[in-house]
């Protein structure tokens, strides 16, 4: 009989080598050795190991009750089949089932796995690094954690001895994503729907309804799975005629019910839309939320759009999700408080909000400071072409302000010559004139060709 004993594990927080409460004992099965955990107390728990060796000797044996054993050796799209429908039963939506069967019939491709037997780790592993050149990080361990479902389905269901996938890893953990989406600029949505309204359906969804769809994605900033739930009923129109969608809380990121306004540019035509249809027909039917990259690469080529560019932060791509990276952007750009910004957007956290959404590219740059420059402070040139070549065009400058210094009568400027130490310079008959009688709060003046003087005297210059 096989020894028990309490593994060491290292704590996450504390970092120190600790014991587990419970024992731990290995099995012999028709697979190999196991680990399998027991409970916290010694002597149940070599009750507990002596039943499962014994099973483990009935299944290697071939007795009844050994149904582990021609469990492997079964078709393995069978126990698919199986995995799927349980998942269903347990309340599982059908979007997430259909993305679990065609993602687990590529890896079968690949791995060219036909009984439950074939099943291992390492070649599930080589998908994954193959799929890493095409796919996001993310997306590669949304891969991960499906294939870790379908191992513990098949632990749980006793079709398996253990987890086949335990011990995956993400191959791009910690990279760029492969197709980070970028903004678009509001001359590129232009193009891309009046493109989609005189093109061809796509996946069931008609051209006019593929233009509403991007408008309304790009003003509201909701995803494709939230558009693609909206049904006639879910429009709300209030008693001061504003225009709300609601989105559930099944079909939303957070799992939380969102409620986002539509403006008004977009409302007219959703509310057009929704006095044909049913309360519970669906505002943009088809399959087209499972391509919607597809969908609006094809439309932004036909206007003439590029779809993947590359920028000092790296390479970006045009995708659906596009449309909510410019929601952020137009919020950013449009003076909306950031705590604002952050609830139009339904994120958690608020760095999310500030860096991964909505980044500024070169040319929000340059027509920001275009236009900060266009509303400089009035009284302050930014450029003159003063010229060097005729020392007569700057001649009659004061250099002091006339509310920083004395009061003069017209005798002591008639007498007052040119003095080089203090660097003033000797005023006419017209400048007198010109100047004698205003009050304190007369500005200085200027040169006649309107600008600045080329040098003032170091002890009075005042910029």
């Amino acid at each position: 009989m096989s020894a028990i004993s309490r593994r060491k594990y290292t704590d996450k927080k504390t970092g120190e080598r600790k014991e587990t409460a419970k024992y731990y004992g290995r099995v012999k099965t028709s697979v190999g050795w196991r680990w399998v955990p027991l409970c916290e107390t010694a002597e149940l728990s070599k009750k507990m190991l002596r039943e499962l060796e014994r099973k483990a000797d009935s299944e290697r044996m071939g007795l009844p009750g050994a149904t582990t054993e021609a469990h492997l050796n079964g078709l393995i799209l069978s126990h698919l089949d199986d995995f799927l429908a349980d998942k269903l039963n347990e309340g599982v939506r059908q979007a997430t089932v259909n993305r679990w069967k065609t993602r687990f019939k590529a890896l079968f491709a690949f791995t060219k796995w036909r009984v439950l037997r074939e099943v291992n780790a390492r070649q599930a592993q080589e998908h994954l690094a193959e799929l890493a050149a095409v796919r996001s990080p993310k997306t590669l361990e949304d891969l991960r954690a499906d294939y870790s479902t379908f191992g513990h389905w098949l632990v749980k269901a006793k079709r398996y001895p253990e987890n086949p996938f335990e011990g995956l890893k993400n191959p791009a953990r910690g990279m760029e994503p492969v197709r980070k989406p970028r903004p678009m600029t509001e001359a590129e949505l232009r193009l891309v729907v009046a493109s989609a309204e005189t093109g061809r359906p796509f996946k069931g969804l008609t051209g006019e309804r593929r233009s509403l769809l991007y408008r309304l994605g790009c003003f509201t900033g909701l995803r494709s799975a939230e558009l693609y739930s909206l049904t006639g009923g879910r429009v709300e129109r209030d008693s001061q005629g504003r225009v709300f969608v609601n989105v559930t809380a099944g079909c939303t990121k957070s799992k939380k019910t969102a409620r986002q306004a539509v403006p008004d540019i977009v409302a007219d035509d959703l509310l057009r839309l929704v006095a044909v249809l049913r309360p519970e027909d669906r505002l943009f039917p088809g399959s087209w939320h499972s391509h919607a990259a597809a969908m609006i690469q094809a439309d932004a080529c036909a206007a003439g759009v590029e779809t993947v560019s590359e920028t000092p932060r790296g390479r970006r791509v045009l995708t659906f999700h596009s449309l909510r990276h410019s929601f952020a952007l137009w919020l950013k750009t449009n003076g909306v408080p950031i705590t604002l910004a952050q609830l139009m957007m339904r994120h958690g956290d608020m760095k999310l909000t500030t860096e991964t959404y909505g980044q500024i590219d070169d040319e929000t740059l340059h027509q920001t400071v275009q236009g900060i420059a266009g509303a400089a402070v009035p009284g302050v040139p930014l450029s003159h072409g003063l010229s060097q070549t005729n020392g007569d065009e700057c001649q009659r400058v004061t250099t002091k302000p006339e509310s920083d210094r004395p009061l003069e009568s017209e005798k002591d400027l008639e007498n007052k010559g040119f003095d080089d130490e203090r660097g003033q310079v000797t005023t006419g008959e017209e400048e007198r004139r010109k100047w004698s009688g205003r009050g304190s709060n007369s500005r200085p003046p200027q040169c006649d060709c309107g600008a600045l003087p080329a040098e003032l005297p170091p002890q009075q210059n005042q910029f």
